[in-house]
């Protein structure tokens, strides 16, 4: 069967009043990252930016990295048709859908899912509309799955003893919950990989990773260089936050809103480490270096 998914309608028109532009490219967590009360990282970067870059949500909640290609590409049309030169820089989120388990609608295989962001990324470094615009890459974030409380246990037959009993966190595991946790880590690995693969051979590519970050930061962890892979064997999957084990740890309040989309915690770690990001690879980024939008010379054009 084949999914039939509508086309997004797009609001948040390019103008090309303005010299530079900034693009948000993603899935829900790109798109609520504009609304102020989440202080996200499209928000962030308005405020930053505001009189010398316009910040384009191009965010599709519910949308996968399969279901954005046409999106992507109405979006490459209007850069080639609008835009006065490149954008500054792209950031690209998504995954978080495509993570799901397999059989659900939303799902997208690991090796589509790195097609589909090689796409995105090959067509940006190629296209003459985008020469020199950088693209920020972005893991999905975890989830936020709190530990079972006694009661939870008790349905179970169990009691709260229990919790560190191995038979019982093995069964745990084997459940959808903690399934879905691990799948949404490889995903975020996967985007490290891609981002890695990029920097070896050019300077307009970076890889943030969202996952880690929001993990370590969870566990008390002094954040890594910004950027930083993921260890294949750097955590105890017992005690991860927000994996729903009876062991596992918590991630703080406000870190999540539903325990999949980010709240003004979570966007607030993911904002301070994308602008970390972004001035430290390509200080040229920073507003006092950009010129402001032209509209008298637009006008006599």
């Amino acid at each position: 069967m084949v999914w039939i998914v509508p086309k997004p309608d797009i609001v948040d028109l390019l103008n090309p009043a303005f010299r530079n532009t900034i693009i948000l490219f993603g899935n829900s967590i790109t798109e609520w990252s504009f609304q102020e009360k989440t202080n996200g990282y499209g928000h962030q970067l308005e405020k930053y930016y505001m009189g010398k870059a316009q910040v384009l949500n191009r965010g599709v909640a519910g949308y996968t990295s399969t279901w954005l290609n046409e999106y992507f590409q109405d979006l490459m049309t209007e850069i080639r048709e609008k835009a006065r030169k490149p954008p500054l820089f792209f950031t690209i989120m998504v995954g978080a859908n495509d993570a799901c388990m397999p059989g659900m609608t939303q799902h997208v295989p690991l090796p589509e899912f790195e097609k589909n962001i090689k796409g995105y990324v090959d067509e940006i470094l190629t296209d003459p509309a985008t020469e020199g615009s950088r693209v920020v890459i972005i893991t999905c974030p975890p989830i936020g799955r709190p530990r079972p409380s006694r009661d939870a246990l008790r349905v179970r037959g169990l009691e709260a003893e229990a919790a560190t009993d191995e038979k019982v966190i093995r069964a745990f595991k084997e459940g959808p919950g903690f399934q879905t946790y691990m799948r949404k880590k490889q995903y975020a690995e996967k985007i490290m990989e891609i981002a890695k693969e990029y920097e070896e051979v050019t300077d307009r590519v970076a890889g943030l990773n969202c996952w880690k970050d929001l993990v370590d930061n969870a566990l008390g962890r002094k954040l890594s260089n910004v950027g930083t892979a993921t260890n294949a064997d750097e955590y105890d999957e017992e005690s991860l936050p927000g994996a729903g084990l009876p062991c596992s740890a918590e991630f703080e309040k406000g870190t999540f809103t539903d325990g999949l989309h980010l709240g003004s915690k979570g966007y607030g770690i993911l904002s301070e480490r994308l602008f970390e990001l972004l001035f430290s690879k390509w200080p040229e980024l920073r507003k006092e270096n950009l010129k402001v939008a032209d509209l008298e010379s637009l006008t006599r054009d």
